[in-house]
């Protein structure tokens, strides 16, 4: 079974410089957006744009994808259920690795010893990176997934934010003592 992805943009590693990496702006249709929209379960997307940097590590096998998502994004009020729209701004970080490449274990140590420039700790993503399939990284999908992370889960309109949570006013004059009312007393 073949997954189509809503929005697929589809770098071939081949075409990433070594030394400068490859820098592409990428946009959805106006199609894309509304599956991502439903994929998402929005009301709508708009103005959704990527600014991605794809950078071929030193190790040649390896590939980091950053950048910066910005959309306008429509979603309904999870307490009166009326549009809310808020302007979404996501870092994107994904790390890739080309298994199609995986060299011996002697070449491969004999690369770690010629090139130290990229040593530095690792991180969760970097340990458990992404396949790249048929040599290509999808940066579309790698966008729409830094989407998802940055939707709001509970969106309120700016009344609903401000307004005071519910709450029980409590006289203390009609209360009953407290259980723990007694040893209090015997503690004094």
């Amino acid at each position: 079974m073949t997954i189509q992805n809503e929005f697929s943009r589809p770098v071939a590693i081949d075409k990433v410089d070594p030394k400068v990496g490859l820098k592409k702006t990428i946009a959805p249709t106006s199609a894309e957006m509304n599956a991502l929209a439903a994929r998402f379960d929005l009301q709508s997307i708009g103005n959704l744009t990527a600014d991605v940097i794809v950078k071929q590590m030193n190790d040649r096998l390896t590939y980091h994808v950053t950048g910066i998502l910005r959309a306008e994004i429509t979603q309904e009020s999870v307490i009166s259920k009326e549009p809310v729209t808020s302007m979404v701004e996501q870092e994107i970080e994904a790390w890739f690795e080309d298994q199609g490449r995986i060299a011996s274990f002697e070449q491969a140590k004999r690369a770690r010893e010629d090139d130290h420039e990229d040593e530095r700790e690792l991180g969760e993503d970097r340990d458990n990176p992404e396949i790249i399939t048929n040599g290509f990284i999808d940066i579309g999908e790698v966008a729409a997934q830094c989407l998802g992370i940055a939707i709001d889960d509970f969106p309120r309109t700016e009344a609903e934010k401000t307004e005071p949570a519910d709450h029980i006013e409590v006289d203390p004059e009609k209360t009953k003592d407290n259980p723990f009312a007694a040893l209090e007393k015997l503690k004094s």
